[in-house]
């Protein structure tokens, strides 16, 4: 007799598997669903490595922003338009009736006219640009060392990140 609910021995499947994307990494990978961390195969294969990479490339653009920083520093104490720096654009920026649009028309003028003034205001746009990556690492930095962590408290070892 053919029965339709009989008892089958079910077919062997492979674990649930869940699509992921690696918080260090950032490619997707497929791991299974009790998977300790958000990390992909490769990046748990060696989670000091993983870890050093991951302080390494954060340090690296500290490092960039520091420079950037000490550039400009140093850069607006030697110029002759250090008081146009410190007394129109610093003081500019920190006034409560502060318009963008003023600033900005400003900022194109002083950059259109050459010279020091100019040379300073390039050497502050590359801050700008320096702390923007560094801004949007600072997530990637965080999300990683919080996976790491997960990683190596499920494997029993001290977290070094």
């Amino acid at each position: 007799m053919n029965d339709l609910f009989t008892d089958v021995a079910p077919a062997r499947t492979m674990a649930a598997l869940e699509r992921i994307t690696c918080r260090v990494c950032e490619r997707p990978a497929a791991v299974p669903i009790d998977h300790p961390a958000l990390l992909c195969p490769l990046c748990m294969e060696d989670l000091d490595a993983t870890a050093s990479h991951v302080a390494e490339r954060y340090a690296a653009v500290v490092v960039r922003f520091q420079g950037a920083w000490q550039t400009l520093e140093d850069a607006v104490a030697a110029s002759p338009d250090r008081a146009w720096w410190n007394e129109k654009v610093e003081s500019y920026r920190a006034r409560a009736d502060y318009s963008a649009a003023t600033f900005d028309a400003a900022w194109r003028a002083a950059k259109a006219a050459g010279g020091d003034k100019a040379r300073l205001c390039g050497l502050w746009e590359a801050l700008d640009g320096v702390a923007a990556e560094l801004e949007r690492l600072e997530g990637w930095y965080r999300r990683a060392c919080a996976e790491l962590r997960a990683a190596r408290d499920a494997a029993g070892w001290p977290v070094k990140v």
